[in-house]
């Protein structure tokens, strides 16, 4: 809204158009006088008072909607409590935490976050629910552990149990490797034995560790001599990331939906050349947080590097944008072209196989019996010595 200067009204409407789709109505917002409508007359020049005799078709006010939603979010917890209070043993319950930052208009705001699974031991079937947000004023173990603690007695109070039977139902409490979650769970003595750590910052070294060896490469070669350009133009000591990452940023920003209505995006032009070859546009916009994101870069990459070049030569003039210019050094670049097929070799190798097992993003849907925490175990005992042989060799292939 603050971006495109929708009225208030306007954003009225299109809540309507949305909730009469959404829960099959007829709502309309205040219009014109219609034989529904009742005006009172003009008293001293003053404003006709409009009132609607018929409520019937009425969008409700705001006021309205804001009572409805709180007493909605306290249903939707007291329904969460009482799945706690009457968890059978065949039901496994994790209460996730987690830090997390919510907009509210011009603002963001830092907030405790903490959702529910409820996974069932006999038929595997998992439901999540959410327990909402808590204002997280500072990151220090005593607010946190404060925080959560109301939380549980929400849940207590709705329930109609004590705060020790809400936290017996837990069997496990599962967070992020940050420096203050050990203290908040001590704070709130939560066994040792039921604490549990999430695996996404282990699955992520991959990525910064090969982000680290390329690097370290690029400055001990020098960043222009890769990229045949002069090293003035580059200022190694402060760059944030490789060659490759860069590289990576400006492609998917250049050429991914992501980005496709800013003035440098190139998305459009790229489809339209890729359908007329018979091609298909696979960038997606670049996360550098969200595991196996740089590897499909990389194989997208590979995969219409010839077509992409064809595209510079023909339709992109590289003098006119500092991101074009920047893309066509790194598409022409054998260094950059040699950084993305080792990245496809290793996600061959690590990363496409651990993401089937782990079942990441469209990943889940492929069935594997191997899913299991055993599962993950064997699949390093075997794959961790092919990997030693795999290093073995490209280090003596002088990469």
């Amino acid at each position: 809204m603050g971006k495109f200067k929708v009225s208030e009204e306007d954003c009225r409407g299109m809540f309507v158009e949305i909730a009469n789709t959404v829960f099959n109505q007829a709502w309309v917002l205040e219009s014109d006088f219609s034989e529904t409508e009742k005006v009172d007359e003009d008293v001293d020049g003053k404003k006709r008072r409009r009132v609607t005799l018929d409520l019937a078709l009425q969008f409700p006010s705001r006021g309205s909607l804001r009572t409805w939603m709180e007493a909605a979010a306290v249903l939707n917890l007291r329904h969460v409590a009482l799945l706690l209070k009457h968890k059978p043993d065949s039901v496994v319950a994790t209460l996730g935490l987690d830090d997390a930052t919510k907009a509210a208009g011009y603002k963001t705001y830092d907030v405790k976050a903490s959702h529910l699974t409820l996974k069932s031991k006999d038929t595997g079937k998992r439901d999540v629910y959410t327990t909402g947000y808590m204002e997280n004023a500072s990151h220090s173990p005593e607010d946190a552990a404060a925080n959560i603690k109301c939380t549980i007695e929400m849940l207590a109070i709705l329930a109609g149990c004590t705060q020790d039977e809400i936290k017996d139902s837990l069997d496990f409490w599962m967070s992020d490797r940050a420096g203050d979650v050990e203290p908040t769970l001590d704070i709130l003595g939560v066994e040792k034995n039921k604490r549990i750590k999430c695996c996404a910052h282990i699955l992520l070294c991959i990525d910064e560790a090969i982000e680290k060896v390329i690097k370290r490469k690029e400055r001990k070669i020098g960043v222009g001599k890769l990229l045949h350009v002069p090293n003035a133009k580059f200022d190694a000591e402060h760059m944030k990331g490789s060659v490759l990452l860069s590289g990576q940023i400006a492609l998917a920003k250049m050429l991914s939906p992501s980005h496709a209505k800013e003035g440098v995006s190139l998305y459009s032009s790229f489809t339209a050349f890729l359908k007329d070859r018979d091609r298909k546009n696979e960038f997606k916009g670049f996360t550098s947080n969200r595991f196996g994101r740089r590897a499909d870069t990389a194989v997208t990459f590979l995969d219409i590097k010839e077509d992409l070049q064809v595209f510079f030569d023909e339709q992109v003039d590289m003098g006119q944008n500092m991101l074009w210019a920047a893309v066509g050094s790194y598409v022409k670049s054998d260094w950059f072209n040699k950084c993305n097929s080792a990245y496809r070799d290793i996600s061959e190798w690590l990363i496409y196989p651990l993401m089937d097992i782990l079942g990441i993003d469209q990943h889940k849907d492929a069935p594997d019996q191997d899913r299991t925490w055993r599962g993950v175990r064997n699949f390093f005992r075997k794959a961790l010595p092919d990997l030693e042989v795999k290093r073995k060799r490209l280090v003596n292939t002088g990469f």
